[in-house]
């Protein structure tokens, strides 16, 4: 979502709330390059880091969700 390379699924923690040691949900999932992950981990805010890169995550993962999120 980044960088536009191929990716690797990260759930979004500030989404929805959610359990200590849980991740949020399938539908909070976004792609992120392997460096672009670590990078966002590393920063610590993610909040901070995405509105750093100019991505609104949360609303392309709702987005997403609802266009092929029911399909089985």
């Amino acid at each position: 979502m980044v960088c536009r390379r191929a990716g690797e699924a990260h759930h979004l923690q500030f989404a929805e709330k959610r359990g200590v040691g849980y991740k949020t949900g399938d539908n909070w999932a976004v792609p992120l390059c392997r460096d672009c992950h670590i990078d966002l981990h590393a920063y610590g805010n993610e909040r901070v880091w995405w509105a750093l890169n100019g991505v609104d995550a949360k609303e392309w993962a709702y987005m997403n969700w609802q266009k092929y999120g029911e399909i089985k």
